[in-house]
């Protein structure tokens, strides 16, 4: 009899002693709160290869090798999954090898380009994401890259680093994904918010739209093809250190360019909040409308990046 008090004694003070720590347990899982990361970073490494297929009508003027180069660094906050703050800044280079009069000339600027303050908002509807983006760019990039050739003058608008002008970008994105396929589609417009420049001039307004398809073979890579038109309104004003003749009339006037390209996106996480994303493009098909019938093809462009997050 004694030992079977015994024996039920242990048992009730094995099983009080596993409740407690049970208790215990449970109050420690209930106070441990989950990590959210609020800062995001993100580093991007850009390249445009460009080709001149056809030089200006009544052949002045035309382009051979072109080639743009930007490294951009944003910094965002994630107020919530949904709402994001950033702050963008880059640093681009210019390169344009152009034809004058028979003559073949090479030009090169760099530097610091419009910096951008930016919000976006998230929207989700089951398999659906809307993104929207209000920015204001900042007039950061110099407008005022000397021409070697004779230093009193400016480079002509397409080797300028900005705008010199503050300006808005509207922008939304829509994403759907339907198992692997996904079918997006964005616009955005980037309207110029001052009358005119110190140099005296104001680019024209943006407004660019893109269709696309992508498939996610698996978690790393991403596959796709995509519409783009763009479209460029006219030049006000001009740069008063060389004024508006014939050779920037194509800048003056409106430009409009199609493009079909085909794509590879790739994406690797190497931690938790750390990935690596690349991206590698290949126009089949492009076309542009200007004053001047000139025509700039893009041969390739690659991206390469990093994206942190803490």
């Amino acid at each position: 009899m004694k030992l079977l008090i015994f024996t039920f004694l242990l048992i009730f003070i094995a099983r009080m002693g596993l409740a407690e720590e049970s208790g215990q347990l449970t109050q420690k899982v209930e106070t441990v709160t989950p990590k959210v990361n609020r800062w995001k970073v993100n580093f991007d490494s850009l390249y445009f290869d460009f080709m001149g297929r056809h030089n200006a009508d009544g052949d002045i003027y035309g382009f051979d090798d072109v080639s743009y180069q930007t490294q951009t660094l944003s910094m965002t906050y994630m107020a919530d999954p949904t709402l994001h703050f950033s702050v963008v800044g880059a640093y681009a280079r210019n390169y344009a090898e152009t034809y004058f009069l028979g003559t073949l000339y090479s030009d090169d600027t760099e530097g610091v380009t419009d910096t951008r303050l930016k919000a976006t908002k998230m929207f989700f509807d089951k398999t659906d994401l809307y993104i929207a983006d209000v920015a204001i760019s900042l007039p950061t990039g110099s407008i005022a890259k000397k021409n070697p050739l004779n230093p009193a003058l400016n480079y002509p608008y397409n080797m300028q680093l900005g705008s010199g002008t503050v300006d808005s970008e509207l922008s939304l994105m829509y994403l759907t994904t339907r198992g692997r396929h996904q079918v997006g589609a964005f616009g955005m417009a980037t309207l110029r918010m001052q009358r005119r420049n110190e140099y005296g001039y104001r680019r024209g307004n943006e407004y660019r739209s893109k269709v696309w398809y992508s498939y996610l073979m698996n978690r790393y890579i991403q596959p796709g093809l995509w519409v783009n038109y763009w479209h460029v309104q006219r030049l006000s004003g001009e740069d008063r250190t060389y004024g508006r003749n014939l050779f920037v009339e194509f800048y003056h006037s409106p430009r409009h360019f199609w493009d079909v390209t085909a794509n590879v996106n790739g994406n690797y996480p190497l931690t938790s909040g750390l990935s690596l994303k690349g991206m590698l493009g290949l126009p089949l098909w492009q076309e542009s409308k200007n004053i001047d019938n000139v025509q700039v093809y893009t041969q390739f462009f690659a991206q390469l990046g990093v994206e942190a997050q803490f």
